[in-house]
This record gives structure tokens, sequence and C-alpha cells, in this order.
């Protein structure tokens, strides 16, 4: 049971706002994603806003949708770029029922493969990991990137969420081994590159010094490391509500006009 709830995001249903937001769109096609590890070949879905020259790739976080970037989208459409965001596996209208780091990552390179780097990523929570390891391993570059209230580690991300259920130590060391055998990869491989490993011109961090799932502690020493990494700071917004923050949404902007 645990297992499922750390590895099937919960799909939100839309509401009114939501659908009026995504009847504007232009849908986006991509070539079928096969699933990581399962090889399932999986139907992906998309969303295109603007007609700019530039593209800015939206990436939602875990158990989010579409409708996160809602007060976002207008302002960078306005700003003169086409807007994409895409539903990755086992979100939104996407197909598949289990989503993990590597897969997203995956996912994010097929619509890459397909469409051509962005100039910018925005990404946000746990998501934020895989647009990383994407920048870190992949051949191409974008010019900048965002990452809005990203874990380092994705392993301190579990153990936040492991916290709140009070789960033994003993019982999250067997699922993180777990976790490796399934993926082939120890947890500690997600998680955010060093600053010249990202292939990226600026990086931008915001954060909410308040936010109870992320280690704030954590950020701070990371940013600390990595000093030409821009940082934006708010208290009180929220994990989830951070593109609903008007000062939030103009700092992202103005990093991508300028």
């Amino acid at each position: 049971m645990l297992w499922q709830q750390l590895f099937s995001p919960p799909r939100r249903p839309a509401n009114d706002a939501h659908r009026a937001f995504l009847a504007g769109a232009e849908p986006v096609k991509l070539p079928a994603h096969v699933a990581i590890p399962s090889g399932t070949a999986l139907v992906l879905r998309g969303y295109r806003w603007g007609s700019g020259a530039r593209t800015v790739l939206l990436v939602y976080g875990w158990g989010g949708n579409v409708g996160d970037f809602r007060p976002l989208v207008p302002m960078l459409v306005k700003a003169g770029f086409a807007v994409v965001a895409l539903d990755l596996p086992a979100h939104g209208t996407s197909e598949g029922k289990k989503s993990n780091l590597l897969d997203m990552s995956a996912a994010l390179a097929c619509w890459v493969a397909q469409s051509g780097w962005p100039c910018a990523l925005v990404a946000h929570s746990l998501w934020g990991i895989a647009a990383a390891l994407l920048l870190e391993h992949a051949a191409g570059a974008v010019e900048k990137l965002v990452l809005v209230s990203t874990p380092v580690r994705a392993e301190s991300g579990f153990d936040v969420g492991f916290a709140q259920l009070a789960v033994p130590d003993s019982i999250r060391q067997l699922l993180y081994e777990r976790f490796n055998r399934w993926l082939g990869y120890p947890m500690e491989h997600f998680a955010l590159a060093y600053r010249q490993q990202l292939r990226a011109r600026r990086v931008l961090a915001v954060y909410d010094a308040l936010d109870e799932l992320v280690p704030i502690g954590e950020v701070q020493t990371y940013l600390a490391a990595h000093s030409d990494v821009e940082q934006y700071w708010v208290t009180g917004v929220g994990h989830y509500r951070m593109f609903r923050s008007e000062p939030v949404r103009r700092c992202i902007v103005q990093l991508l006009t300028t």
C-alpha cells in the first residue's frame, strides 16, 4: 500500500476554471513514450499557448496538473513567449499509473527530441529534479532554468512524507532498497547536480522560507555552495500555491525576459 502511495500520483479532477484554461490552448502531440522501467508505450499529452518564436516549457509537480500554471501562462504569452505545459506519465490526461523521476526525465527528453530545446524550463517541486537530470545528462541546453520549491535531494523530500506518516526507519530503508532494484539507481542518484553540470546559462531557485515539504536547511546549504544560482524567497505562500503569488510570477517573468 505504501509503495503504491509513493509512486502512484493522485489525479486532481479539473474544475471549471481549469477546463476553460485548457480550452484556450492548442493540443500538443507527443511521440509514444516508453515508460521506465515497465517498457509500456504511453500516450502523453500537452498544451501550447501563444505563438512566440521562443518557447518556455513548464513542468508541474507531483500530483499537480496544467491548471497550476493558469496564473503564469498569460504573463509569459504577453511577454512574447510560446508556452508549453506537458501532462507527464500518470498525470493529467496522459496515460500511465505510476511515475518516477527517471521516467519523468525521459518523458521530457521525448518532447525535446520532437520539438527541440526550449529557451527556458520552469519546474515545480520534485519534478524540478527530473528537469535537472535532463539538463545534466542530455546533449542540449537551455538559456534559463527556474526551480520552484524543489528539494535538493529526492530522498529528503520522501523523508518529509515518511515523517508525516510516522514510517519507521527500518521500513524506509526497505523501500529505498526496493527503489534501487526497481530503477537500477540508488536514491542518492536523484538530486540537484552541481551548478556547473546544469546546462543552463542562468539558474533561478524560488522558495518559501516556511515550506514544510522541503528541507530548507538543505536548500540553504546548496545555495551557499553555488553562489551563481540566483535566489528568490517568499514567506508563507505555501508549497502548492507558489504560482498564485504575484511576486513569484513577476520574478520568473523578469528572469526570462532579461
